[in-house]
């Protein structure tokens, strides 16, 4: 919360995204799920850190890989569209987007549905 906090600038706290990533790498190696998302989401977005598409999706998918839907839709697009950094692995963005989508996710259920009219390991879609 501690990161959330700095990273908003709430409960008092000054809006500070370096000490927001650092709480959240605290977290994220402590092995939590949400410090791994928030985390991925301070790369993509370049906040307290130099961006980084590639250490995003690293830092999601182990939060993806502890059941975070949210972490879970985010890493199966990168693979699924090819974010930059990323190899477009079609097969493997399909599967966190399936994820996702068994947890519920609105646009994960969207997404798949499109993913699904793609031609299986192909880097084409017919969409």
């Amino acid at each position: 919360m501690l990161g959330l906090w700095h990273l908003v600038g709430e409960q008092g706290l000054v809006q500070d995204h370096v000490k927001a990533v650092a709480w959240f790498r605290k977290a994220a190696g402590l092995g939590y799920a949400q410090g791994q998302r928030e985390l991925a989401l301070c790369y993509l977005e370049g906040k307290g850190v130099e961006q980084s598409c590639a250490l995003s999706v690293e830092c999601g998918q182990k939060a993806a890989d502890q059941g975070d839907a949210a972490a879970q839709w985010f890493v199966g697009e990168s693979y699924a569209l090819g974010a930059v950094g990323v190899k477009k692995d079609l097969p493997l963005g399909k599967r966190y987007q399936a994820l996702s989508a068994a947890h519920g996710a609105v646009l994960a259920v969207t997404l798949l549905e499109k993913l699904r009219k793609c031609v299986a390991g192909s880097s084409t879609c017919t969409t």
